[in-house]
């Protein structure tokens, strides 16, 4: 895959598809993800940490589409809001539902870690984004 952003986003991202592709890709990958995230781009910093933030962003990522694909797109939008891009910033308000034109680098991260939740959480679910050959040829033969 290719990624927009810059080196740090193209590196989380490969992480969190690996999350999302393997199941039994160990969960200290999750804590490396959002440990790495919040390092490099020195959240340590930020000051408006809100719990009721948290909750509302948990709230709004679990309603949206589990697959891969959204898991994704909604990971490098956030990734490339924290890494400065103004449009990727109103993209990711505007897919939480979140009044803000211009999400806080709070809410940024809060998205990251209730999307790697969610890649968690699908577990063993399929995450083939088209059927294979293999898997038409046996539903055709399903009665």
């Amino acid at each position: 895959m290719v990624y927009t952003c810059g080196e740090s986003t193209s590196k989380l991202m490969l992480a969190l598809d690996a999350l999302l592709i393997d199941e039994e890709v160990d969960e200290s990958l999750s804590s490396s993800i959002v440990t790495y995230a919040y390092h490099i781009f020195n959240l340590e910093k930020a000051s408006e940490w809100s719990i009721d933030l948290f909750r509302k962003v948990m709230r709004s990522v679990e309603a949206l589409e589990s697959g891969p694909r959204m898991i994704m797109y909604l990971a490098e939008k956030v990734l490339c809001a924290l890494e400065g891009d103004e449009e990727s910033g109103r993209a990711v308000a505007e897919i939480l539902g979140i009044g803000e034109p211009q999400p806080s680098r709070e809410l940024l991260y809060y998205t990251l870690l209730a999307l790697v939740n969610k890649a968690i959480s699908r577990g063993g679910e399929e995450v083939a984004v088209a059927p294979t050959a293999p898997q038409l040829a046996v539903e055709a033969q399903a009665p």
